[in-house]
């Protein structure tokens, strides 16, 4: 007698994807019979009626070939006997269920112990689950041949599959944390060996996930995952890991990119393949553990992090309670966004428990009980930094380098002079020059039109009201320069020529790749290039900050000459710089004070006759010697 259920049982069928004579292919619409076999690859079918299972009377898919690339793009194989299939088939129609499938505690995580029981019983649904896919598409065929308004009926088998899949996938996420756990598919190299941090040192886990690429900005601006053997080299120069992590004992999270790479400027899809491929190992996660002098790296398959290696401290809390409060820390299954925001995390503490329970890396530690129940937290043998959190985080009073650099730029005027930093292929930050519309002057063929400024310092001109209204956008100034190994119809460029810039923006939006030089701050400079805050924006401006310093260095030296002359003078005339100055640096303040009257900036240097006129009359003008010198012997 039928019962109306069909068991999970009866869908252990054996299943084969094998091309064989005699076996069954289906598309979206046609059931078939394989009659041969091609030397190329693709097969001769036979059109099958899937009620009768007879050859169809239709000749036209009798003695049909298939090619291989057809074959492998738009055709199934059936991988099981038609007649059973069929018989599935039909007690599907004839109002029959599966057997309902129901998630419990215990097909969750029972133990960190029992992988082979997972790993049965997720081969087990993934095999039940192909012959219910593969029934529910031979149902489909028989409907088609008799009628179509049954495929309503179709929804509970394509919900028991659905279910099926989500166990799948339910399952494949506890194996991988238990295999997170236990250190399975995980590299442990060790960078450096030393004395280890004492029992009693807390073990520290940083919130904030440090890219490799910002910390070698410095000494490389095209820093990639190709170079991580540089990065680790790195670490152990001048103790650059000390820097990284403070903490005697610690784990930080590293990867080699915030953002992507343009390996290749094409726009052709292989060309954006290419990118997304070569991107893909920028985005990889990997693990540095500190102990005392000792360094470790570790290098996991199961765990790929955005920003931060644990949420902010209340998120993260809320996550471990909630952990702790299911039985035997289950790890339950859903498709909510809330619950993979969950799980992601869920996996880095069962990674710190890990190490914590069968690793060396933190020994010795006097860290006991689970760290997934809080235990740990609050005695202080583990602290979580939570340097992301600006809610419990305390600002140093310097402003974002954004608004700093709006903050500096919002001075500019006609004269002053800009560092700008083009963009260009390779360079993801920089001024965005339009050829067709920045110019000045209209050229009319991509032969005529110049090349646009390199990087350097560059003096700000005022344009008329009528060219300040570009295509797109509102320009402030312009510049002038000659274009570098630059031919206009076969012949170099003699004369230089004008570009607009726009170096304020009219919806305050930070115009990147342009630096007012005249008034920029050196202990600015130098604050920005070495914070560790705000690191999400430091790559972008990097490239700009190295530039001025390395601008303003050298126009300082080209200066000390000017001022040993003027040294010089002072002495001859006996003058002592009083209230704790230097004599040069005395100079310095008359040679500042001259830069700010003059609206045109310019350096000083002893090359110029009018310059050096300037700083001598203010140098020993009465009011500044009454200020800042006394006469030798008064």
């Amino acid at each position: 007698m039928k019962t109306s259920i069909i068991k999970k049982s009866d869908l252990t069928l054996a299943v084969s994807e094998k091309l064989m004579v005699g076996g069954y292919l289906y598309d979206r619409e046609r059931l078939y019979q394989i009659s041969a076999i091609k030397e190329d690859g693709g097969v001769i079918v036979d059109e099958i009626n899937p009620i009768t299972l007879e050859v169809t009377k239709d000749g036209y898919y009798k003695g049909y070939h298939i090619s291989k690339s057809s074959l492998e793009e738009y055709y199934k194989v059936l991988g099981a006997d038609a007649e059973e299939i069929k018989a599935l088939a039909e007690r599907v129609l004839n109002g029959e269920t599966i057997e309902e499938f129901t998630e419990s505690d215990d097909t969750a995580l029972m133990s960190l112990n029992n992988k082979e029981t997972l790993l049965a019983l997720k081969d087990d649904i993934s095999k039940a689950c192909a012959v219910a896919e593969k029934t529910r598409k031979y149902a489909e065929l028989i409907m088609q041949q008799q009628i179509k308004d049954l495929k309503a009926r179709m929804q509970p088998i394509q919900d028991m599959v659905k279910k099926m899949k989500n166990e799948v996938k339910r399952l494949d996420y506890v194996i991988q944390t238990i295999e997170t756990y236990m250190g399975i598919k995980e590299d442990l190299i060790r960078l450096q060996k030393g004395e280890p941090s004492s029992e009693t040192t807390p073990i520290v886990f940083r919130q904030a996930v440090i890219f490799m690429d910002e910390e070698m900005a410095l000494i490389d601006d095209d820093f990639d995952w190709q170079k991580s053997d540089r990065f680790d080299k790195w670490l152990l120069e001048d103790n650059h890991y000390k820097d990284l992590m403070p903490d005697e004992k610690s784990m930080v999270a590293l990867k080699p990119r915030r953002t992507d790479k343009l390996y290749t400027d094409g726009n052709t899809a292989s060309d954006r393949l290419y990118n997304w491929m070569m991107n893909e190992n920028n985005h990889q996660t990997v693990f540095l553990v500190r102990n005392g002098e000792n360094l470790y790296k570790i290098e996991s398959e199961h765990i790929i992090l955005t920003d931060r290696m644990f949420p902010n401290k209340d998120e993260y809390e809320n996550i471990l309670k909630a952990e702790s409060a299911e039985k035997g820390n289950v790890i339950r299954h859903n498709q909510t966004e809330s619950e993979t925001f969950r799980k992601r995390y869920t996996q880095v503490a069962f990674l710190m428990q890990g190490l914590i329970d069968r690793s060396d890396v933190f020994s010795p530690h006097n860290v006991k009980g689970s760290f997934l129940n809080l235990e740990g937290i609050e005695d202080g043998q583990i602290c979580l930094r939570y340097e992301l959190d600006l809610s419990h985080a305390l600002g140093d009073g310097r402003l974002p380098i954004k608004d700093w650099l709006r903050k500096v730029n919002s001075t500019l005027c006609e004269g002053k002079r800009i560092v700008l930093i083009p963009k260009q292929f390779g360079l993801e930050y920089g001024y965005e020059f339009d050829k067709d519309y920045d110019f000045i002057k209209y050229y009319s063929n991509k032969f005529s039109t110049p090349s646009i400024p390199t990087e350097g310092i560059y003096t700000l001109e005022a344009i008329g009201e009528e060219q300040k209204k570009g295509y797109y956008k509102t320009y402030d100034y312009a510049i002038k320069y000659k274009p570098k190994d630059d031919y206009y119809w076969y012949h170099s460029r003699k004369n230089r020529v004008s570009i607009r810039v726009q170096v304020k923006s009219q919806y305050n939006d930070t115009i990147y790749g342009v630096l007012n030089y005249d008034d920029v701050n050196m202990d600015d400079i130098e604050y920005y290039l070495n914070s560790r805050l705000h690191r999400s924006q430091y790559f972008r401006f990097v490239r700009l900050l190295k530039k001025v310093k390395d601008l303003y260095l050298k126009e300082r030296v080209a200066e000390n000459e000017y001022i040993k002359m003027f040294v010089g003078q002072i002495m001859a005339r006996e003058l002592k710089a009083k209230g704790g100055y230097g004599l040069e640096e005395v100079v310095r303040v008359a040679i500042e004070t001259v830069k700010n009257r003059l609206k045109w900036k310019r350096p000083i240097t002893a090359k110029e006759k009018e310059t050096y006129t300037l700083v001598e009359r203010t140098l020993f003008s009465k009011s500044f010697i009454d200020k800042y010198f006394v006469r030798n012997g008064i």
